[in-house]
């Protein structure tokens, strides 16, 4: 039976609402009108169930209080929205660094192999001068030439090197030694490099020369450093006013292990 002022659900048999104490039924009595009327001006409206005391009979459902639920599921739907913009800034920022090593990456691969290329055009060898070593020469010359008592113009001075209208290695860098110079008698091909880097047969990294005047005469000893077939020799010309100067490898044996000695270092 279901009350007809809340709708509540009340066992058939029922008098009054489980949950607003409204009758149910009305009354049936075979005692006369007036008396009806009495009994009901004498029933106590203290016994009349109110709404908050009638007390919740035994498997009648209970409303949930829906207005405690909505902060908790406010709070909740706060958090996963939180927690998933997180989580996409996550993803977002790993996807942009992916992309920028990508692009390291390809810059690294171009540049490498552009290296590559370059040295591969030009012949690249390990190096096999430097800087640190053409000042090594330059402390050496400087005390050997005290033993010879002479006094030599050196590239590795910072110095150019003139011999009888050559001038190294501004020559030999322009290539105007065609013709000028020959080794063992036999033309060669220099190439004057820093770094000795070169698949070059004669790779000249300093030269030197000593002028003086020997019986009237003037005549300048001159030396080139050079590594012939990737081996340290030091080789020399002392030609008189001639217009071809021919290099042999030097018989100054000091000269030699000196300049070994720092190019193996």
């Amino acid at each position: 039976m279901f009350c007809p002022n809340c709708g509540t659900k009340n066992d058939s048999d029922a008098v009054f609402c489980s949950n607003c104490g409204t009758r149910l039924t009305p009354v049936t009595s075979t005692t006369p009108p007036t008396e009806q009327r009495s009994t009901r001006v004498a029933q106590p409206t203290a016994t009349t169930p109110s709404r908050t005391a009638q007390p919740q009979k035994k498997g009648q459902p209970h409303k949930p209080n829906n207005t405690k639920r909505t902060p908790i599921l406010i709070g909740i739907l706060i958090a996963v929205l939180v927690i998933g913009a997180g989580v996409g800034y996550y993803f977002y920022h790993q996807h942009q660094e992916s992309d920028s090593s990508q692009v390291s990456s390809m810059s690294s691969s171009q540049s490498a192999t552009t290296s590559t290329s370059e040295s591969s055009t030009s012949g690249s060898e390990p190096a096999l001068w430097s800087a640190s070593k053409n000042s090594d020469l330059s402390s050496f010359m400087a005390s050997w030439e005290q033993t010879m008592n002479q006094s030599y113009l050196g590239t590795y001075d910072g110095h150019s090197v003139e011999d009888d209208g050559i001038t190294f290695p501004a020559d030999i860098k322009n290539n105007q030694y065609q013709g000028k110079i020959t080794i063992d008698g036999s033309d060669a091909t220099l190439k004057w490099t820093p770094n000795a880097d070169t698949d070059a047969e004669y790779q000249v990294v300093a030269a030197a020369a000593y002028s003086h005047v020997e019986n009237g005469s003037d005549k300048m000893i001159a030396y080139l450093y050079v590594f012939h077939n990737q081996q340290p020799e030091v080789l020399v010309s002392q030609d008189v006013d001639s217009t071809v100067h021919n290099f042999t490898q030097t018989e100054n044996q000091d000269l030699q292990r000196g300049f070994a000695k720092i190019a193996n270092n």
